[in-house]
């Protein structure tokens, strides 16, 4: 996978401060180096779920202390379901309401925490903002148009 210069960090700091406790600084940096060999070694089809689940099965130097998310992600939930109507509205409005769906739901993303170190209502309210500006590669679409015109069913993940 071609990982961005923001995941690496993002995924090193995650994994650092998981293994923090650890005392034993030798350990926590052959760690690490594990983290990163799985990085260097991802094929370019490997998508960064599939490389966060490699590393979750390291075995890590101390257990791993991860924040419980339950909270924050009920949070996140409740703010869009709220956002819902205004959403459904925003879409059927639009001249190409598939295409402004898609873009839409890019915002959901960053609301991912697997993916992101701190997600901020301020910036997921301002990307929802920014979709309207926003484009989609006219290729892939029209790629993603025709494969769906042609499909029985479909998979958004």
């Amino acid at each position: 996978m071609n990982i961005s210069s923001r995941c690496i960090l993002c995924l090193l700091n995650k994994e650092e401060a998981g293994i923090r406790a650890c005392l034993d600084e030798h350990q926590k940096a052959e760690y690490l180096k594990d983290v990163m060999r799985i990085m260097l070694e991802a094929d370019p089809a490997d998508t960064m779920p599939w490389i966060s689940d490699q590393i979750r099965q390291l075995q890590p130097p101390v257990p791993r202390s991860l924040p419980d998310y339950a909270k924050i992600k009920t949070y996140f939930n409740t703010i869009l379901l709220e956002m819902e109507p205004m959403l459904k509205n925003a879409i059927e409005q639009e001249v190409d309401p598939l295409s402004y769906a898609l873009r839409l739901s890019r915002c959901g993303n960053y609301i991912d925490f697997g993916a992101m170190d701190h997600v901020d209502e301020d910036i997921l309210r301002s990307l929802l903002k920014q979709v309207k500006e926003e484009t989609l590669d006219a290729s892939v679409y029209q790629r993603f148009l025709s494969q769906a015109a042609n499909s029985s069913s479909a998979l958004s993940l």
